[in-house]
């Protein structure tokens, strides 16, 4: 018994496989099988079919090859500019590295123009010596005759200055450049030095400064006076201590009272820079005491060289 499903099944392959309505259908089937379409017929290329294919694939082989031409010229183009190429840019590196160097050079005589800033008087003779003790600044010319004279003391200095091309093998790059530094109270601070043209001739020399006076550790101590525990510190006693020391003009003195205690400060001026020399000493009943203080303390700005710190020392530096 056929089942039900199968009939179905095959009833449907052949409503399909009937030709359509105008249809061609190619012969008998064979034996149980419906008529159906005919296949599309073979198709044999004309004899001239083949010689235009044939032209068509020399004319891509022509264009390939006319490419292929193209881009070996390009490259063989490329490869002649290279080098000049490489030195274009090469010779671009060279320039950038040398300008920093130049700015390098700048940054010191920058740094000393801060150092030789200041709002003290000081002749030219000063401030060419204190620049020429200026680490890496050499000094070709002073001009003017104080700071405070005129347009003030101008310093033509000469720094050098280093640089790397950063290429794979690095070359170090080395200038050595002048500039006008500008010394004066209308100076600004941080002021950009000018760049100028380096002086012909032997460079200025200075004589060593003045040695500073000494100052009387010894004899400070053995002037001053010794005041018991319960008794009464006298200032103009301490004056006239420090009177009959006959000290140097150069040493400045101060005397300050207070809470029952004077304190004494000897101070030789400085070149702002450097340590300052200094003695202080304090007059409280029951000691006498005399002291230089710490170095870190006597440097500019930071107040050891003072009466103040006589009478109420600072702690001293870790």
């Amino acid at each position: 018994m056929v089942d039900h499903d199968t009939r179905q099944h095959d009833e449907h392959r052949a409503q399909n496989a009937q030709p359509r309505p105008g249809q061609q259908t190619c012969g008998d089937p064979p034996p149980g099988r419906p008529a159906g379409p005919c296949p599309p017929p073979v198709r044999f290329p004309h004899p001239h079919e083949h010689e235009s294919l044939g032209a068509a694939q020399k004319t891509i082989n022509r264009v390939r090859a006319a490419v292929r031409r193209r881009k070996s010229g390009s490259m063989r183009r490329l490869l002649l500019l290279a080098p000049l190429l490489l030195c274009c840019v090469g010779c671009g590196v060279v320039q950038s590295s040398e300008d920093e160097a130049t700015d390098a050079a700048r940054e010191v005589a920058r740094k000393a123009g801060e150092r030789l800033y200041g709002q003290r008087p000081r002749t030219a003779e000063e401030v060419g010596r204190s620049a020429s003790r200026i680490d890496g600044v050499e000094v070709l010319r002073v001009t003017g005759t104080s700071t405070h004279d005129g347009d003030g003391v101008e310093v033509i200095v000469r720094t050098s200055g280093s640089a790397y091309d950063g290429w794979l093998d690095p070359e170090e790059i080395a200038v050595r450049r002048c500039f006008a530094v500008r010394v004066s109270p209308r100076s600004e601070w941080r002021e950009e030095p000018r760049d100028v043209d380096c002086p012909d001739g032997p460079p200025p020399t200075f004589a060593p400064p003045p040695e500073p006076p000494r100052l009387p550790y010894e004899e400070l101590r053995a002037k001053l006076p010794s005041v018991p525990e319960d008794g009464r510190v006298d200032e103009q006693e301490v004056r006239r201590a420090l009177a009959a020391l006959d000290l140097d003009p150069a040493i400045r003195t101060e005397v300050k009272a207070d809470g029952g205690r004077v304190g004494v400060l000897l101070l030789v001026k400085g070149n702002g820079f450097d340590p300052q020399d200094c003695l202080l000493a304090r007059v409280s009943p029951g000691v006498t005491e005399v002291w230089v203080p710490p170095r870190i303390q006597r440097m500019p700005g930071e107040g050891g060289c003072s009466v103040g710190n006589a009478l109420d020392p600072q702690p001293a530096p870790h």
